[in-house]
């Protein structure tokens, strides 16, 4: 018999508890934009603690985190609006994270 596959999903409350949030079904840490393969507790939880030693100055629930969480966010919506429209000015067809670094490196074409 065959063993059924493990899902995963993404809880909300993540967001302000590991300063993370969803960009096209994958968890991205806001702190340094890097994508994380499974939206596990355990996962999410550790990449702050192990890569992010300033993570220790937002304190759990206070305003401090949650104002962080909003400026993030904000800028994430900026960031995507200005990799949108990179992507139609240079026809790109990567997504938001490779054409990211992809953009960073000023390319004239933007293909995959």
């Amino acid at each position: 018999m065959r063993k059924k596959p493990k899902t995963y999903n993404f809880h909300s409350e993540w967001e302000h508890k590991f300063l993370f949030t969803l960009v096209n079904d994958r968890p991205v840490c806001r702190l340094c934009n890097q994508a994380v393969a499974l939206a596990k507790k355990g996962d999410l939880e550790r990449h702050p603690v192990t890569n992010h030693q300033k993570f220790k100055d937002f304190p759990p629930q206070s305003a401090l985190r949650s104002a962080k969480v909003t400026e993030l966010k904000s800028a994430l919506k900026t960031t995507a609006a200005v990799y949108q429209i990179h992507r139609k000015k240079k026809g790109c067809s990567r997504g938001l994270i490779s054409c990211q670094a992809h953009w960073l490196d000023k390319a004239d074409t933007c293909t995959k």
